[in-house]
């Protein structure tokens, strides 16, 4: 112990000076922001999808485009169930995996 303390003095001059020259570089790596990136990525572009083919369908119903219309509203609710199945689903998958 004895050693280390006399050490830890020239140790963090050191490191001081490696800061103060731009030499001291951190470099941190975290893997949860990556998944969790993909999973506000995919949200995004179910929300933009489903936004779309709501305004798309509602827009061609008011233009007497009725069948279309409809189509588009249909692939929105299905589009929209099934996300907010998957979002579910990946959700209580992962709260089964935190209990373990």
């Amino acid at each position: 112990l004895s050693s280390a303390a006399n050490d830890m003095p020239l140790q963090l001059q050191e490191i001081l000076d490696d800061l103060r020259k731009g030499a001291l570089r951190l470099q941190v790596h975290e893997t949860s922001i990556d998944v969790a990136a993909e999973r506000l990525g995919r949200r995004i572009f179910s929300g933009l999808v489903i936004a779309g083919l709501t305004l798309a369908g509602a827009l061609l119903i008011s233009r007497d485009r009725i069948a279309l219309g409809v189509a588009a509203l249909v692939v929105s609710l299905v589009w929209t169930l099934g996300h907010t199945s998957l979002v579910y689903w990946i959700g209580r998958r992962g709260r089964r995996a935190l209990d373990r």
